[in-house]
């Protein structure tokens, strides 16, 4: 994961005044040591106290409660002393990385890291309880569509639900869709009568252990697996010689790093919806007393990471900690085609950052920014509420001109 010194500037201001006029050793000392000992000391004395209300004379705090004067003093030291701490390792990533090297040992170990990233990355798919063949039964159906089934390079075999335009008299486009963590191919069900509506045939396709595709979810090798599942669906559209320069790849959420792998490996024509940068800034955002660094060596400790050669063209597919930034923007794109991006942010958005969307778009255009600024686009509601975008004529207008200019439209 890179630091926000190679983002060009696309993740905006560092906060770092603490770093300045020799500061920086003041707030290790603060943080690493005195705080964490007052802590212990408070803790330990309003305990003491607690255990001996009798000692000392008792101040009422509330009508029905009241506190001795030690007890008051050692509890508001203390609540004090964990605010100060919280607020700055939440703010402040030296202070977080120091403070992981005076207790990584306790607080920051690489068992307790790995299983955090195992439980945020888990793929949340099909119940065990439930085989392929009974949820086909089940969910196999949708109507206007086609069930169809394709294989990863690997020889898993995936579903998805597949619409061709075929009364077309232009070589029509075509869009896959990506879901989210813990939703079905079924689900996107609403984007994918958008994209019909608007000429392009349509793929929505699930990931391995989901639904009704076979595999498993969860595995040490889970973010490659990922890629060839995208490369898979990539390659059923070509097969219905659909040429690579007509197809667009839409992932929400989860699905947003599926998608962002057929941009960056393929070039594919990619729209973002309610995603992030990369799985270790996510889980900063989420747990902001942890740094990226730290997420990602326990990402790379926890999953396989390599490359493989794709079954479609000559790239690689290659593990960089499920980093969208780093495969679509400008510099750093290893497909020879440079994707056009457009995003799609929630204006409440409780799990994504709204930097996030920011940091995509800059970081994929660039000097380009404020010309393409309409390719980024807010709407109404959190991180569950992406089809508001359907909604929202706005954002549906400035959709529509990205898919012109790129010539999907």
């Amino acid at each position: 994961m890179p630091d926000a010194a190679r983002f060009n500037g696309a993740k905006g201001p560092e906060i770092v005044p603490y770093q300045e006029a020799g500061h920086l050793e003041r707030y290790h000392v603060i943080t690493t040591i005195v705080m964490p000992i007052l802590l212990i000391v408070a803790g330990g004395l309003a305990l003491h106290y607690g255990l001996h209300p009798g000692i000392g004379k008792m101040i009422p705090i509330t009508h029905n409660f009241s506190m001795t004067l030690p007890l008051l003093v050692t509890s508001s030291l203390g609540g004090a002393s964990a605010i100060f701490l919280l607020v700055e390792l939440a703010l402040h990533k030296q202070v977080k990385r120091s403070y992981e090297k005076a207790f990584g040992t306790i607080f920051y170990s690489k068992a307790v890291l790995r299983e955090l990233v195992r439980m945020g990355l888990q793929p949340n798919g099909r119940s065990d309880l439930i085989s392929v063949e009974e949820y086909r039964d089940w969910h196999g159906n949708m109507e206007g569509y086609d069930l169809v089934d394709f294989k990863t390079q690997d020889d898993v075999k995936l579903g998805g639900f597949w619409r061709e335009q075929v009364d077309s008299d232009d070589a029509p486009p075509a869009v896959i869709l990506f879901h989210g963590n813990g939703m079905n191919a079924e689900d996107m069900r609403p984007w994918m009568d958008y994209y019909w509506d608007l000429g392009f045939s349509v793929l929505s396709m699930e990931y391995r252990g989901y639904g009704i595709s076979d595999g498993e979810t969860g595995g040490d090798n889970a973010e490659m697996e990922a890629y060839m599942d995208a490369e898979a669906a990539l390659k059923f559209v070509m097969d219905k010689k659909i040429d690579l320069t007509n197809i667009l790849a839409h992932g929400y959420s989860l699905g947003g790093a599926y998608a962002a792998s057929l941009g960056g490996f393929f070039g594919v024509q990619t729209v973002l919806s309610h995603t992030f940068t990369s799985y270790a800034d996510v889980m900063e955002h989420l747990f902001p007393v942890v740094t990226t660094g730290s997420i990602m060596e326990a990402v790379e400790a926890t999953y396989r990471q390599g490359e493989r050669d794709s079954m479609i063209a000559d790239v690689k597919l290659k593990t960089d900690g499920w980093n969208s930034f780093e495969k679509l923007q400008k510099d750093t794109n290893s497909s020879s085609i440079q994707p056009e991006l457009f995003i799609i942010e929630g204006e409440k958005d409780e799990i994504m950052s709204d930097k996030f969307g920011s940091t995509l778009h800059a970081g994929r255009y660039t000097d380009r920014a404020e010309q393409h600024k309409y390719r980024k686009v807010t709407v109404a509601g959190g991180h569950c509420n992406a089809t508001n975008f359907l909604d929202d004529t706005r954002a549906k207008d400035s959709h529509f001109t990205f898919l012109q200019e790129i010539g999907l439209l």
